[in-house]
């Protein structure tokens, strides 16, 4: 083959390559997006899901168990999604 071929085929491999890395980082991202939306659509949060979603310690959410809809299942503190939301909206700050 001719330089020039030779030169067009490297140039298709460089791209080639270049576009399957993007396709990878694009795959990694689309998957951890639906991982996310599983999480967040679930209808139960576990104990340690509350406290990083309200932002309040591991404390404060067993003392506040009930009013964010706190129930025993298997030994552990479940919480439905829409209780913790409702409890969290009841306290915005309205200006």
């Amino acid at each position: 083959m001719g330089n020039i071929a030779q030169e067009v085929l490297q140039l298709d491999n460089v791209l080639l390559h270049q576009l399957i890395t993007k396709i990878e980082k694009v795959t990694k991202v689309v998957v951890e997006l639906q991982a996310e939306l599983q999480t967040k659509t679930k209808p139960y949060m576990s104990f340690a899901e509350v406290v990083e979603f309200t932002g309040y310690g591991s404390t404060w959410v067993k003392k506040n168990k009930t009013e964010l809809g706190g129930r025993k299942v298997g030994g552990g503190l479940r919480f439905k999604r829409e209780t913790v939301i409702e409890f969290m909206d009841q306290y915005e700050v309205k200006r």
